[in-house]
């Protein structure tokens, strides 16, 4: 995706700021398996990658922009309506320029 501008957060006042032309590219897998009627595991993964357009001697990186986000699960559904769920999410390095 190639964007003319974008909004960017300023948390330092709270607000957002038109920001520089930028170049996205990513890609997301969801997956389920239930393994049997009261066992499932799911797992998300999204890569991306996100840079200002053009050159500048601030550099390219996004502020805040984030390059990895995983997320696996384990559900349990019990008799009677209980059920219980367990996941984990992991958020990739991102540039806090």
């Amino acid at each position: 995706m190639d964007l003319d501008s974008g909004l960017r957060y300023v948390g330092d006042v709270g607000n957002t700021e038109t920001s520089r032309p930028s170049e996205r590219k990513g890609i997301e897998m969801e997956n389920y398996d239930q393994f049997n009627n009261w066992l499932s595991f799911d797992f998300d993964l999204a890569l991306t990658d996100a840079s200002f357009s053009g050159i500048d001697l601030a550099g390219n990186d996004i502020p805040g922009a984030i390059d990895q986000v995983a997320s696996p699960g384990l559900n349990l559904n019990g008799e009677k309506g209980w059920f219980s769920s367990l996941h984990y999410r992991y958020f990739g390095e991102r540039a806090l320029v």
